[in-house]
């Protein structure tokens, strides 16, 4: 189990970054993102528009992923079993957050349903299997990555279709 000045390390980590993470978001709805911009502005090219706010939502959630995993490297004073722990710590609440995005919001319907289900498999058998929780965490980085990928070669797919020259 997580010893407890860990636990304070996990929870103050992990409030920093829903923090950080939050800031980003507000302020890519005011300097205009691109990605959520191009989205606003497909108002005529529903499913296009509702690709775009998958795919910010889908990097946005990413970040948080990747942001405690830098965090981790750089705290060398803990060891692979420390890190492991804390790695599960955030893992569970990464997985909460995925799943209420998930299931509430609209967009959750128009992706790809096995990018959704493949980033779920991902985070519950790094909680299930824990002693591969280095692979696992791989895993799902590659998996977060091969998402954005596909979300961009949806996106073309859609606008070229939408504009005729598909």
């Amino acid at each position: 189990m997580i010893h407890e000045n860990d636990y304070r390390f996990c929870v103050s980590e992990a409030l920093k970054i829903m923090k950080s993470q939050r800031e980003k978001l507000y302020r890519d709805c005011i300097e205009l993102n691109p990605v959520i911009y191009n989205g606003l502005h497909s108002y005529d090219k529903s499913s296009v528009r509702d690709i775009y706010f998958q795919m910010y939502f889908s990097d946005w959630l990413s970040m948080h992923w990747e942001i405690i995993n830098n965090i981790l490297e750089h705290h060398k004073e803990y060891s692979k079993s420390r890190k492991k722990e804390m790695i599960l710590f955030f893992a569970e609440y990464f997985s909460r957050l995925s799943a209420e995005i998930d299931n509430k919001s609209k967009i959750s319907g128009v992706a790809y349903p096995e990018l959704i289900k493949e980033k779920n498999s991902a985070l519950r058998e790094m909680l299930i299997y824990s002693e591969h929780w280095e692979q696992n965490c791989d895993r799902l980085r590659v998996q977060m990555k091969k998402c954005h990928e596909q979300y961009i070669h949806l996106l073309k797919e859609l606008e070229e279709q939408e504009n005729g020259t598909f």
